[in-house]
């Protein structure tokens, strides 16, 4: 098995003590030493990855330049584009079924009515 790396997905900036700025490049390693200058804790990584900063990736193919970050940063903007949408139709889902229910509930209450016996 391949020794996993974390690549960055898209350009990190962190700052320096002295006031300068330490860049992490897109489709860079990010190293100890990296991970140390951006002033990033374990925490900080486990943000970044979830949010997209940051591709975990087998070593093997970033040495070999079989891995492109762009490729793997456009994978995740599709898939993201694709959850949006699907989140946009269960939400029209959710909004045509609760109208649905109130006119049900609505014809419910006018057949009750039509047929409750007159006094």
């Amino acid at each position: 098995m391949s020794k996993m790396i974390l690549v960055a997905a898209s350009q990190l900036i962190g700052s320096t003590p002295k006031g300068g700025e330490y860049v992490l490049a897109k489709g860079k390693q990010l190293t100890a030493d990296a991970q140390k200058r951006l002033g990033l804790d374990k925490g900080d990584v486990a943000d970044l990855i979830a949010r997209g900063h940051l591709i975990e990736t087998p070593a093997r193919e970033v040495e070999s330049g079989g891995s492109d970050v762009a490729v793997l940063s456009q994978q995740l903007d599709d898939l993201t584009e694709q959850m949006t949408a699907e989140r946009k139709r269960a939400d029209e889902a959710e909004t045509s079924l609760k109208a649905e229910q109130d006119a049900h509930a609505a014809t419910k209450k006018l057949l009750e009515e039509a047929t409750k016996p007159k006094a």
